[in-house]
């Protein structure tokens, strides 16, 4: 689990970043690291406030909350979270955004119902003509928000069954993190948010974090984006050459170790389209993250 700092003013932000969520029978499965399991656990225990963030690029997941976020949020419902929408701006049809806002905060945001307000004749009208239907609008609402008992695990697997969507979110934000469009709104929620204590680290500390790290991660972070759920587990990534040269341009060759054959032919894709996805949008945020040029080479290594 890395953390990243961020200051403004009087105001220290830590913000604890995790690995994908993964389940123990896939961590044992794919032969993954135990901190797969453990890191998002301890950074909700020690969180003040929740960031959800979620890809409504993916047509394929986008209209619904995945069942291992929805455990994180029932086992910790004190804590306030806050979903973000990101990559919008490759969403072609802005009303989408409306209809998944709407799902997945199950119509409310902030403890209000978000549905469109009806005209005031329209309200005169629906009180004339049956008051009990508003009621029970209400208890059906309030009932979404009463506090939760604590839940064992079992429990909540039951409870999100067949659920989409989180009624306990403070605020929805919809941003294009690669250009940037909306951060500034989710940074100004956080500083307010921010309560009185002692700052955790030094005013110079801007991660824990190594910058070969930081590449890995974001380069695995990546691979669970592009490729299917299952395949980017038994990928590994190493760093084989990091170097800045004269003009301050820094030159990385990364190594992608498949275990399979079949993996790496995957991971090349058709005319090694995919492969020159990965590199291009990892280089590209490889640059927003080191604030300078970055070359970056791929070298897919089949077992």
């Amino acid at each position: 689990m890395s953390k990243t700092v961020l200051i403004k003013d009087e105001a220290q932000i830590v913000f604890l970043d995790t690995p994908g969520l993964v389940a123990p029978s896939e961590a044992k499965q794919y032969n993954l690291e135990p901190s797969f399991i453990i890191d998002p656990e301890v950074a909700l225990v020690n969180a003040d406030l929740l960031l959800v963030l979620h890809d409504v690029s993916n047509k394929w997941t986008r209209r619904s909350l995945s069942p291992k976020i929805l455990r994180l949020l029932h086992l910790y419902p004190d804590k306030e979270s806050v979903l973000v929408l990101n990559k919008i701006d490759l969403l072609k049809e802005k009303r989408l955004l409306l209809d998944l806002t709407s799902n997945l905060s199950k119509g409310i945001i902030g403890g209000k119902s978000i549905a469109s307000s009806p005209s005031p004749q329209k309200q005169r009208m629906h009180k004339q003509k049956n008051n009990t239907s508003d009621l029970n609008e209400s208890n059906e609402q309030i009932s979404e928000l009463t506090p939760f008992e604590n839940l064992s695990e079992r429990e909540v697997l039951k409870r999100i069954e067949g659920q989409i969507g989180w009624s306990r979110f403070s605020r929805i934000f919809m941003i294009s993190a690669i250009d940037g469009d909306g951060v500034s709104d989710i940074v100004d929620h956080l500083y307010k948010a921010a309560k009185p204590s002692r700052w955790k680290y030094n005013s110079s500390v801007v991660t824990d974090q190594n910058p070969h790290e930081m590449a890995i991660a974001l380069m695995k972070g990546k691979l669970l984006d592009i490729l299917n759920k299952e395949l980017p587990y038994s990928v590994g990534v190493s760093i084989r050459f990091w170097e800045e040269d004269l003009s301050g341009t820094l030159k990385i060759v990364m190594a992608l170790d498949c275990q399979k054959k079949f993996t790496a032919k995957i991971v090349v894709g058709t005319g090694g389209r995919t492969v020159v996805q990965l590199a291009r949008e990892t280089e590209q945020d490889l640059r927003n993250m080191f604030r300078k040029e970055v070359n970056l080479k791929l070298v897919v290594e089949p077992a």
